[in-house]
């Protein structure tokens, strides 16, 4: 880790690093798995009923393969979502250390969601690895997506 240029910089890094508080969603591991199963759930449903439409037309079709397709669609449609619940996952499971290792304001994984939310998916995950992979050096500074 590179330290500090001089001690304006040092001062604002232990304030931001020691005195920061760290926020933990109510994400836990019960409610992602709600989510995955009524997410399934959705998939089966749509699944159905465009095989029966598909049957009343009369297109005969494999009910797992429009399953495999209707599960495709429906997680690129909510990739996002997915994302964001895993790093909502990270921060509510990460020990507060580990979470306090981050000299980046906002943390890394604040600033993916944030990305999230603010840019389409392809451009967010390119935000997000630049941010975790090069920029990332240890030393403090402030970049908001």
């Amino acid at each position: 880790m590179e330290k500090p240029q001089n001690k304006y910089e040092l001062e604002a890094l232990i304030n931001y690093c020691v005195n920061r508080e760290v926020k933990r969603p109510k994400t836990n591991i019960i409610t992602a798995m709600k989510y995955l199963i009524v997410l399934e759930l959705a998939t089966l449903l749509i699944a159905y009923f465009v095989a029966k439409m598909l049957v009343f037309v009369g297109f005969n079709c494999r009910f797992t393969l429009l399953h495999f397709f209707v599960s495709a669609l429906l997680l690129i449609m909510f990739l996002k979502r997915f994302s964001i619940l895993f790093i909502e996952l990270y921060q509510h499971y990460a020990s507060e250390e580990k979470r306090r290792k981050c000299t980046l304001k906002p943390s890394c994984s604040e600033y993916a969601i944030l990305a999230l939310n603010k840019y389409r998916i392809l451009k967010a995950l390119k935000m997000i690895y630049i941010r975790l992979f090069r920029k990332c050096n240890g030393i403090y500074s402030i970049d908001y997506p």
